[in-house]
């Protein structure tokens, strides 16, 4: 009996020591001395509840009030790491700003903004609009993806360029070193329809002054979508004809006809004034000449001449004078080639050097070396000579080539239209 009473007094005891180190009775005991502004002593007790590894919600108190704990002792930069610690944790997690004080608060959002996660947004069926985060527009794109998001409750939704909600507005968690997938049905526009016609058909069609790359039918409306609820200008374009401009505003879900006769543009009269100073040769009374014109332009006709025979040649004889200049310099390397090799054979046998030490050429053959490039020099002194003598007819020709042209004697004055204007040609 006596042994049984004593080991019930012992399970007692050790429950009780247990129960006083349990993580929530630390949890307990810190609170208390941290509401009695004893708050080393309550880093102490919340220390050893950390180092138990406690129940992750446990563990996320025991963080928020070693934050405040640090806080209150003016040691912001482990505040700055508890509060870290607590939104890796939980990211909705935190203390209230009711209870702790501005000052306290805003140390734990400043830790909390410099712990982010990821988010990516996908968009369907409509993806021209822009994605915002927490009321703020961010950007423009099929789909939205940005791992710079700080932790927390974040609101997502579609949103105009102005901001405003577009379709469904979802909520979602973003976790540390996490990647939160929000999809958003963004529902298309109701769009506005105009049914364009014009007389003549062909014209190009442009709202809003982008090409919609469309021209009208004969007989049949073309159908152009355009935004709903705002003036926009349909402007018909046609070649010879003036630009037709049409403002329209249609609602949602609505269609327009919109035709019109397009007028064409009356031709001007162009004005051509012949230069006085061109000197007539002969007996005749002017040269002929050539201009094109714009309508209202004035413009001085200038004499024109055919091409001379005598320039064809000049560009003959100038080729004939490159290819003579090429063959000389080719006749000018070979043969100072040959006479470097003499000159070298010529210094070996000065100093008393033999045959053998002298490239071992007899004298025969010293003597054809010396022959072939005597002969290799020349040649390229009479082709240098003739690419001179050619390259000096060739610019004769071409002077009087350009200087006596053949002239154009008879013509019949006409005036031809073009797409630039009036080309006028002229032959007295």
């Amino acid at each position: 009996m006596i042994r049984q009473v004593c080991i019930g007094a012992v399970i007692v005891i050790v429950s009780a020591a247990v129960r006083a180190d349990a993580p929530p009775k630390l949890l307990r005991d810190a609170k208390r001395l941290f509401g009695l502004s004893d708050y080393k002593g309550a880093l102490r007790i919340l220390e050893r509840l950390v180092a138990k590894e406690p129940p992750p919600d446990v563990r996320v108190q025991a963080e928020v009030y070693r934050g405040l704990c640090h806080v209150r002792l003016d040691n912001k930069g482990a505040a700055r790491e508890a509060f870290r610690r607590v939104v890796t944790l939980d990211p909705e997690a935190g203390p209230d700003k009711r209870r702790v004080g501005p000052e306290a608060f805003a140390v734990f959002e400043e830790a909390r903004a410099s712990v982010v996660g990821g988010l990516r947004v996908m968009l369907g069926p409509r993806v021209d609009v822009y994605v915002c985060v927490d009321g703020r527009r961010r950007r423009v794109i099929g789909w939205f993806n940005d791992d710079r998001i700080p932790v927390g409750r974040r609101k997502v939704e579609a949103c105009d360029r102005d901001g405003r909600p577009i379709g469904i507005v979802q909520e979602v968690v973003v976790r540390a070193n996490a990647t939160a997938v929000v999809r958003l049905a963004v529902p298309l526009p109701p769009s506005a329809k105009v049914r364009v016609a014009s007389t003549p058909a062909g014209a190009s069609i442009e709202v809003g002054g982008r090409a919609t790359g469309l021209v009208t039918k004969f007989g049949e409306a073309v159908e152009v979508e355009i935004p709903p609820d705002q003036q926009v200008d349909v402007v018909l374009r046609l070649a010879g004809y003036a630009d037709a401009r049409i403002p329209v505003v249609i609602g949602a879900g609505k269609k327009v006809d919109v035709s019109r006769t397009l007028e064409k543009l009356a031709a001007a009269t162009p004005t051509v004034v012949v230069d006085p100073t061109v000197r007539p040769r002969g007996d005749k009374k002017s040269e002929a000449g050539v201009a094109v014109v714009k309508p209202t332009a004035e413009v001085r006709v200038t004499r024109l001449r055919a091409k001379s025979p005598l320039t064809t040649w000049a560009f003959v004889v100038g080729g004939v004078s490159v290819a003579s200049l090429a063959a000389g310099v080719v006749f000018a390397v070979l043969g100072k080639s040959l006479e470097d090799d003499l000159n070298a054979y010529a210094r070996c046998a000065n100093r008393g050097g033999t045959a053998a030490e002298c490239g071992g050429w007899t004298k025969s053959e010293y003597e054809a070396r010396y022959a072939r490039a005597s002969g290799r020099l020349t040649a390229a002194t009479v082709f240098f000579a003739l690419s001179g003598a050619a390259a000096g007819g060739a610019g004769l020709l071409f002077y009087l080539g350009r200087k006596g042209g053949v002239e154009r004697r008879a013509a019949v004055p006409a005036v031809r239209i073009s797409a630039n204007g009036v080309q006028a040609e002229f032959a007295f």
